[in-house]
């Protein structure tokens, strides 16, 4: 969804007035195979040419994320990240550089984790799953 006029139209059909900012935010992080934190948007927005304050990005992160546009998480490490991607997925985190990807598990190896807490009593609503290692990069840096 990175053309413009769809991420306007879809910001419509949510209900939110598709200014700048929103489109400029939901652009960027369509854009990203990444994780970034508010931090790294603002630095990453300033690269290309899209500053934006860091209240304007707070202020929009929290309504694109109430409106479903955005999924945000908190990392091993407390700290909050935002993904484009709303389906359901799990994370690939690399220990040593900080870098999360997704990772998509077939049907049956999601329906065999949530059957696991279901034998241990639970009702289970969800599945999130964060792998953890060392990525390629890292490794060939070792």
């Amino acid at each position: 969804m990175e053309d413009p006029s769809q991420i306007a139209r879809t910001l419509q059909a949510c209900g939110l007035r598709p200014s700048a900012p929103r489109r400029t935010i939901l652009t960027y992080l369509h854009s990203c195979e990444d994780h970034p934190t508010p931090y790294e948007m603002l630095d990453g927005l300033k690269r290309t040419g899209h500053p934006i304050s860091i209240a304007t990005l707070y202020q929009n992160l929290q309504v694109l994320s109430e409106a479903g546009l955005i999924r945000k998480f908190v990392d091993a490490e407390g700290t909050a990240r935002y993904d484009a991607n709303t389906s359901a997925h799990h994370h690939l985190h690399c220990t040593v550089c900080g870098r999360i990807l997704d990772l998509v598990l077939s049907e049956g190896l999601q329906a065999t984790l949530s059957q696991l807490g279901k034998e241990q009593g639970w009702q289970v609503a969800g599945v999130q799953l964060e792998l953890e290692g060392t990525c390629p990069q890292c490794q060939g840096n070792a």
